[in-house]
């Protein structure tokens, strides 16, 4: 039986001093979408042409008071306890339809469990993320900013669940990254 490391390649982008990957102004569109099908599929990126179209928001905001499982007075139908409608969010977040019935959970989910966060901003997406800079160049589709997380080109108004708006309470720091067996610095 092959090894794993003998069926697929692994792809290596460079990586900057702060350990994130940096944009050099070239890139491999078909390697980038392939990252951001990845990326949709562990942490529900999405964009107008990647992605699950119901957990897109045109705005960039993806706060909790524009998701369809949001509750008048700061309640979830998924998650369990008080929310922020103008600050909160989380990996479940999609867009209103009222032909998209939501289910009354038997038992909701944590905040963990959905990583559920807050921020002091007016809502996340990749403009307020700290993990993207202005792209050296656009791509075809016009996607003009760079995610240092993920080594491919975004729209300002995606957003994913590693989005981390200053403020927000997800940071990845080097020990949590190497005890789940990848050291970005060594890739």
């Amino acid at each position: 039986m092959p090894q794993t490391e003998d069926i697929r390649a692994v792809l290596l982008f460079p990586v900057g001093s702060d350990g994130l990957f940096r944009d050099t102004g070239s890139y491999d569109e078909v390697k980038e979408e392939h990252i951001r099908q990845t990326f949709f599929q562990m942490f529900q990126y999405t964009d107008p042409w990647c992605g699950n179209p119901r957990i897109y928001d045109p705005d960039g905001n993806y706060d909790c008071g524009e998701c369809n499982k949001f509750v008048e007075g700061g309640l979830c139908l998924a998650v369990e306890g008080p929310i922020s409608a103008e600050h909160g969010s989380c990996r479940h977040w999609e867009n209103k339809d009222a032909g998209d019935s939501e289910l009354k959970f038997a038992r909701k989910i944590t905040k963990d469990m959905a990583d559920y966060g807050e921020t002091p901003k007016a809502g996340f997406g990749c403009h307020r993320c700290e993990y993207h800079v202005n792209a050296k160049a656009e791509d075809s589709q016009g996607r003009a900013m760079f995610c240092k997380q993920g080594a491919f080109h975004v729209f300002s108004n995606a957003c994913c669940a590693l989005n981390d708006t200053p403020g927000m309470k997800t940071k990845f720091s080097e020990a949590t990254i190497k005890s789940h067996g990848y050291d970005w610095k060594e890739a």
